[in-house]
């Protein structure tokens, strides 16, 4: 993992792009933090069963910007960093919540914390409030931190090779699900059910 000096250097170097820059107060021992963006969507309700290979457009749909999110408990959003990222092929970078959120039960991703070599774009966050208080995130407060980690060597297919399949590639704000294309079919489908 990169300690904060060499964050900067990769930084000064130019293929590790962080856009805006963070302030230096921003920089923690191992991390950076990264903030809320403006761009949110939500669940539309439309839909009852989906499969990942047929995700509908209609899934989400894009809130409306006004100062933050107001989260309930139970609530879940899409969000999105402010920050646009550029990781260079001999990298990959971590999303991580921060303390604070996390003891008032706020997640910023439910499961996707790897940011793979070679992406570009902003990172779109996976917000639940999980407590039992409303919270109220604005625009700009401090939502994660995102770590680094040097690779043994260059990635031979980073994000956006033509042979990976890289559905987010260049995302601009908060990026729905998208279906994952070529999975393959089962003749049957199995229903766990309780007791059975």
């Amino acid at each position: 993992m990169l300690p904060d000096h060499l964050i900067v250097a990769r930084m000064q170097q130019g293929d590790l792009i962080v856009d805006p820059p963070p302030a230096v107060e921003r920089l923690q021992p191992a991390s950076i933090d990264v903030t809320l963006g403006d761009s949110y969507r939500g669940f539309t309700g439309n839909h009852t069963t989906v499969t990942l290979d047929q995700i509908p457009d209609d899934l989400t749909v894009g809130l409306p910007v006004e100062d933050g999110i107001l989260l309930q408990p139970g609530d879940f959003v899409l969000a999105t960093t402010a920050e646009h990222f550029t990781i260079p092929a001999d990298l990959c970078a971590f999303l991580h919540g921060r303390s604070t959120l996390g003891r008032l039960g706020i997640t910023c991703h439910v499961t996707a914390g790897l940011i793979d070599p070679g992406y570009r774009g902003h990172i779109t966050l996976e917000v639940s409030n999980v407590g039992p208080v409303t919270i109220l995130l604005r625009v700009g407060d401090p939502i994660g931190q995102v770590t680094f980690e040097q690779l043994t060597e260059a990635a031979a297919r980073p994000y956006g090779h033509p042979d990976v399949r890289s559905r987010y590639q260049d995302q601009d704000g908060a990026a729905g699900p998208r279906a994952v294309p070529g999975l393959v079919e089962l003749a049957d489908v199995i229903q766990i059910r309780g007791g059975a």
